[in-house]
């Protein structure tokens, strides 16, 4: 038991440690990430709900005026992975994020 205790508290720490610090840079390295306003995902207090709503808002509006909607959709989970990294620092330092 003592054994268990001795390494889950340190975990603990290392946890919310890491947590403030997120929250830390997020506010201080703020500035440097703009998103466009119609960009739903990764931005507080916006979720895919929101999306959601503004699809079938959007859908009904043509619909109700006689006008054929067409959607394709794809599936974008994985493409993180599939980013060229080195491209994507190249954008954060020309757009100033600090490099240190």
């Amino acid at each position: 038991m003592l054994r268990h205790l001795v390494i889950t508290v340190p975990l603990r720490s290392v946890q919310l440690y890491l947590k403030y610090l997120n929250i830390v840079y997020c506010i201080n390295l703020n500035i440097f990430f703009y998103t466009d306003p119609l960009q739903f995902g990764f931005k507080k207090d916006l979720s895919c709900s929101h999306a959601l709503f503004v699809l079938s808002q959007t859908v009904d509006y043509f619909v109700q005026h006689g006008i054929n909607v067409f959607m394709a959709a794809f599936n974008a989970k994985k493409a993180f992975d599939r980013v060229n990294h080195v491209k994507l620092f190249e954008k954060l330092i020309e757009r100033g994020f600090p490099a240190g």
